[in-house]
């Protein structure tokens, strides 16, 4: 379950990613006839660590994406359930876009030393943190902008637990009969 949390996570902050990556990666390049290698210490700052990073979750992002996607073509847990109750859930998506506009003026911080290095690593593990333990992982403005969104559904399944959060491509009303694929907590994917 926390590996579906985290992939979640890495996606919701695909912008994030790609800007500190382009604010901090600082590799020299030079092309001409006398071009030599920099070295090591002129390569392994803290900024390109971060830079390092970056690409490291945009890659857990692109991939989590690329799952989702094949995820929701086939293997849910189990027959359809019709959903009894169909409740709009869009609104969380603003309030973690809010979290998010205010997260990019957390990582605009300069990072030039240990000091500012380890001040960035905790705000970021800060939010890391509030995001997966608070479940904001599932309210994901990302999945506004490739069309998911959310619902609070009930149905006639006891393996679908009430109330339960509802991640869809597309609109969902009452009546609807949908398969399911469960995240974690009260937070599914419906087929």
């Amino acid at each position: 379950m926390f590996r579906n949390k985290l992939k979640l996570f890495a996606i919701s902050l695909t912008a994030v990613w790609i800007v500190l990556f382009i604010k901090n990666v600082d590799i020299p390049v030079y092309f001409g006839g006398d071009s030599q290698f920099v070295g090591w210490a002129r390569l392994l700052t803290y900024r390109n660590l971060i830079a390092l990073f970056s690409v490291v979750m945009m890659a857990v992002s692109i991939h989590s994406i690329i799952q989702l996607r094949h995820r929701l073509k086939g293997s849910p847990s189990g027959l359809t359930v019709t959903l009894t109750v169909v409740k709009d859930k869009n609104y969380d998506y603003v309030n973690t876009l809010a979290t998010i506009v205010t997260l990019f003026s957390v990582i605009f911080i300069s990072v030039d030393g240990l000091r500012d290095f380890m001040v960035f690593l905790v705000l970021m593990a800060v939010v890391g943190i509030c995001f997966l333990k608070t479940n904001l992982y599932y309210s994901n403005p990302m999945f506004a902008a490739l069309g998911y969104k959310l619902y609070t559904v009930n149905s006639n399944c006891e393996k679908l637990k009430d109330d339960a959060i509802a991640i869809y491509h597309g609109n969902l009303s009452t009546g609807n009969k949908v398969r399911f694929y469960h995240i974690s907590d009260n937070v599914y994917y419906l087929i």
